[in-house]
């Protein structure tokens, strides 16, 4: 009897861009390690330059983690000027990460999206972000999202009935929180399955049930000790391998 084949689970970099003159991708063992602890194989995808490459790279993969990092930039959905607050991710990550969306929203890979990585969802299916939730006149009593990811910064309410809550069993999650842009508009094929009290979207997932598409805006991967945390990606491990064997 053979054992069961770890689905090859993919996952996008960020660049170091101060550390001198040599560049270089990265990634935070966190993600990796959440990979593995659900049982899926992870697989680090370099910022190719084509089309057809990414492709063939993805071909590879039979779900996708897409990481967190700096700010996309606003002006790609739309925005005329950027807010005082915007850290821009690497020119080159910016361009293959929307590359890299256009082309998981076409295919039928598995996709969770963490944080920077739940917001690319939501631009990819045409949607917005707020660019400073802690400026913006649409939130008031803003919670503490800018908070350390080892350590639970507020609630979120999940709603009955979706796949989030589902994987959770949980109506109400402590999450750690890290970030200052949020959904705005939500993009077309997705719903919103989780807020927190102060109104900022934390879940977005298809509203295709037969599509495993869930976004959130928390760090998952930096909390797998909280059982819920690390069903997301044994949820993403079993959906990946359900599609690699299809």
């Amino acid at each position: 009897m053979t054992a069961m084949k770890k689905p090859t689970i993919g996952l996008n970099l960020s660049n170091y861009t101060e550390d001198g003159p040599t560049p270089a991708m990265k990634i935070n063992d966190d993600y990796v390690d959440a990979v593995i602890a659900a049982g899926g194989l992870p697989l680090l995808i370099p910022q190719v330059e084509d089309e057809s490459g990414l492709r063939t790279l993805l071909g590879l993969c039979e779900g996708f983690v897409l990481t967190g990092g700096y700010d996309y930039d606003p002006l790609s959905w739309g925005e005329k000027e950027r807010h005082p607050s915007v850290q821009l991710c690497d020119v080159r990550r910016q361009k293959f990460d929307m590359l890299l969306i256009k082309l998981l929203l076409q295919s039928k890979l598995p996709v969770l999206g963490i944080c920077g990585g739940h917001q690319l969802i939501n631009i990819g299916a045409g949607g917005t972000l707020y660019q400073d939730i802690f400026s913006d006149s649409d939130f008031s009593g803003v919670l503490p999202h800018r908070h350390a990811k080892g350590k639970t910064a507020h609630d979120v309410m999940i709603k009955p009935d979706s796949r989030l809550h589902s994987i959770m069993v949980k109506d109400v999650l402590a999450v750690n929180s890290t970030h200052h842009m949020a959904v705005k508009r939500i993009g077309r094929g997705l719903a919103i399955t989780a807020r927190s009290s102060d109104g900022c979207i934390e879940a977005v997932e298809s509203t295709d049930q037969d599509r495993f598409i869930l976004g959130v805006q928390w760090h998952p991967e930096a909390m797998i000790r909280v059982k819920a945390n690390l069903d997301i990606f044994r949820s993403l491990v079993a959906a990946s391998s359900a599609c690699g064997h299809k």
